[in-house]
Formats: structure tokens, sequence, C-alpha cells
């Protein structure tokens, strides 16, 4: 669904630049700046989380977005290299130092992500609006960009919100649909 969408984005996209009369400098620059606007929706996305899980007082373990891994170890924060594939489309990993009220702290938790891309979403995309069109051939590209990562961003929380179990993991929508039906009375196992 997500490689649908990201190709249909890129078609239209690239149709439009074309009718906007863009450069080839300027759309190479833009495609240029595709992988970074990607990272940057994945790193918000993955952030919502991590700050979720700390107003749950979660510990935070390691954060993984494409090919960098922030993971804390002996109390300092380290950036190393990302060598899992499994990670690469972004994870975060937060504890809970205890049981208290565990699956409520954790449906916070699971939100925190699709707010997170909602939130950058509505900021550079609002952003992008109120920006005064842009006169160079830098800030057009710029601008872009800007307008690419909030676009990827309201996606990943779409799509992010959507019930599904892939490649061992849960959605952030499976996990909250799992965690809510859970918490029904009468109901005390995971499902």
């Amino acid at each position: 669904m997500g490689a649908v969408i990201g190709s249909q984005g890129a078609k239209h996209g690239l149709r439009l630049l074309h009718h906007a009369a863009w450069s080839r400098g300027q759309v190479a620059g833009l495609l240029a700046l595709l992988p970074v606007a990607w990272l940057l929706a994945v790193l918000l996305h993955e952030l919502g989380h991590v700050l979720a899980g700390q107003t749950q007082r979660f510990q935070f373990r390691w954060l993984a977005v494409g090919p960098l891994l922030w993971k804390r170890e002996a109390g300092r924060l380290r950036l190393v290299w990302n060598k899992s594939l499994n990670l690469a489309g972004g994870m975060a990993l937060c504890l809970p130092p205890n049981a208290d009220d565990l699956r409520r702290r954790f449906m916070v938790f699971a939100a925190g992500g699709p707010l997170g891309s909602a939130a950058w979403a509505a900021v550079a995309l609002g952003t992008y609006a109120l920006l005064p069109v842009a006169t160079s051939a830098v800030g057009q590209v710029l601008a872009g960009a800007l307008a690419a990562s909030g676009g990827i961003s309201a996606l990943l929380a779409l799509l992010t919100l959507i019930p599904a179990h892939v490649g061992g993991f849960y959605s952030d929508g499976g996990r909250l649909l799992h965690l809510g039906r859970a918490m029904r009375p009468g109901s005390s196992t995971w499902p």
C-alpha cells in the first residue's frame, strides 16, 4: 500500500513539477532532498513515541531511523550505524520501569508516533502554505522538500494507524486496537 501511494505521489508530483516549469537542476535537487524529507518525517514520528513514552515515565533505550541508531549506553546517548534492515523503517524502544497501569501507558506510547507525524504534517504543510512564493530556484526546491516532508508525515500518520501485523511487528493502530480490546471488562490477556 505504501509503495502504491509513494509511486503515485512521485508520478503526480513530477507532473506538477513539469507544469511549474522547474529546471532539470531543480527537479534533481528536489529528488536528492526526498530521502532527507523522508528521514525527517520518520524521525519525528519516532520522536513522538519517545516523547509520549517520557510522559509515561518510560525509559528511553534506542531510536532507529534509516541508517542511524541512537542508543543509551551507560547513561550516555550514542549515535551508531543501524545494521538491522528490520529497523530501517524506523522504531523506538522505551521501557516502563514498572507495571502500573501498563496497558493505558502503552496506548499513550503507541499513539505518540501518529500524533508526532500529524503535528509535523501540520507544521510543515502549514508553513509551506504560508510561505511567500519563492522566487529563487533554491527557495523553490527547499519549499518543495518541506511540503514533501509534510506530505510524507501525513501519510505516515494515516498508514501507521491502520491496524496491521507485518514483519513480526504490530502497527501503531494494531497496538492501539489490541490494547484497547484488552482493556475491556472481562478481557485480561493480550489478544
